[in-house]
């Protein structure tokens, strides 16, 4: 039976910002001759997968591509192959009113209390179905994105403020190595699951969902909510082919 596979892009199928093994590839081509697959991610975005992920799949036949879908933006950019990559799906934007709300919330912050006494490039990212802050700068040296905050603590402060500060219908994520997601709550991992398994014809069932942030603040979290997934929590790309090697 056609199973759906999604996985996590960032320590689950490949260090962050990062290619996966050759190995992982291998894996995931055999996979798709059998399954779809979904990148399901939120903070790598449709560019980079093309260039971290499909670009480097040793593909038997270029129809298989058809059963990767590439969803970025927590799942609320859903992109389809039929002969090139297409967006089939675009979520619902935040309004202007409710990013002129957090965008006001934003600037009370003051950085330096999290060990921020610079920022490097831009800090702030309007990702049209939700906000996106890279607490250092997206231009952050990788070796000090890697150091500041390796434990989550200091993300885990802003979130408590921000949870104080935004209203009940939007939700706050602690992800990657340096970011911070502001999420309204009809946009998550979870409703993108539910969304993207229907639009295949796939009942939960057959839904098996792999990621690596299921803490009660991580961004794959929600996802623990749908009975019927099977979800993988997984440590790291390690991990995640030894699962997939079962299959």
């Amino acid at each position: 039976m056609k199973k759906l596979l999604i996985f996590d892009y960032d320590k689950t199928i490949a260090p962050p910002n990062e290619k996966p093994s050759k190995e992982m590839h291998d894996e995931l081509v055999r996979l798709l001759k059998t399954n779809y697959i979904a990148i399901m991610t939120a903070g790598r975005t449709y560019e980079q997968l093309i260039d971290l992920l499909v670009n480097n799949l040793n593909l038997p036949e270029p129809n298989l591509l058809r059963k990767l879908y590439l969803t970025t933006s927590y799942g609320n950019l859903i992109y389809e192959w039929d002969g090139e990559y297409t967006k089939i799906y675009d979520g619902e934007h935040i309004s202007l009113e409710d990013k002129e709300y957090i965008m006001n919330i934003l600037k009370k912050i003051d950085w330096n209390i999290f060990e921020i006494p610079y920022i490097y490039g831009e800090q702030i990212e309007d990702k049209g179905t939700s906000f996106s802050i890279s607490c250092l700068g997206l231009d952050a040296p990788r070796e000090l994105k890697g150091a500041w905050d390796p434990t989550h603590g200091k993300r885990k402060k802003i979130k408590e403020i921000l949870d104080t500060e935004v209203r009940d219908d939007f939700d706050i994520y602690v992800t990657g190595r340096t970011s911070v997601d502001i999420v309204p709550k009809d946009k998550t991992k979870l409703e993108n699951t539910k969304r993207l398994a229907q639009m295949l014809n796939i009942p939960l069932q057959d839904v098996i969902y792999a990621g690596d942030e299921f803490e009660p603040y991580g961004n794959d979290y929600p996802v623990l909510s749908l009975k019927d997934v099977r979800v993988i929590v997984t440590t790291g790309p390690e991990e995640t082919l030894g699962f997939i090697k079962e299959m």
